[in-house]
């Protein structure tokens, strides 16, 4: 969604006042921005995980002394916490239940962490690929010797990229494709 936001502020820039070559951003400021967001929420959702994880362990802290507490001497029984128990009390099972939903609670999120992360270098290798994609362009209009586009160019590319932003399945290769017709549209933009 913030890709989506980032690239129609883009699209409005390119067909609003002034010179294209005036706007304050250009394309790898545009993908310079994108990654920022993308790092800002990846590390968002790792903090919020992480401060979700504290909450757990806090109240795994006070069930363990909890349990502890109504217990007392003389009890007969043995809580682990990792799961072995021999039976000492009405309440004992609850909390075993409680804890094994803990720790399984705990494995997805540190799952999801890890696929969080996994997708963050997705992510970067595919900044990565547009940064080359970028710099390609800009050096074959200098060997070539590219002029300015026309209206007719413009306009097919601001109807190219609405087209790309109703449909949102493949915002990485759309990206790429917008970008690369930006470079191709505005070459002298991409050298800034």
């Amino acid at each position: 969604d913030d890709e989506h936001a980032l690239i129609l502020q883009y699209c409005q820039t390119l067909g609003g006042e002034g010179s294209p070559c005036s706007q304050p951003q250009s394309p790898a400021q545009i993908l310079q921005a994108v990654e920022r967001e993308e790092r800002g929420e990846l590390e968002r959702i790792i903090q919020r995980l992480e401060d979700e994880q504290k909450t757990l362990k806090r109240e795994y802290e006070q069930l363990k002394e909890q349990h502890g507490g109504q217990r007392g001497p003389g009890s007969v029984g043995h809580w682990d916490p990792e799961g072995s128990s021999h039976p000492g009390g009405p309440g004992e099972a609850d909390l075993l239940a409680e804890a094994k939903l803990l720790r399984q609670h705990k494995s997805r999120l540190e799952d999801r962490m890890h696929k969080l992360e996994e997708h963050n270098k997705q992510l970067e290798s595919q900044l990565h690929r547009l940064r080359q994609l970028l710099h390609q362009p800009e050096m074959d209009s200098r060997v070539n010797g590219v002029s300015s586009p026309s209206m007719q160019e413009q306009g097919a590319l601001t109807e190219h990229t609405d087209e790309l932003l109703d449909h949102p399945h493949n915002r990485s290769s759309d990206l790429a494709d917008i970008m690369e017709q930006i470079n191709h549209t505005f070459p002298a933009c991409s050298r800034v």
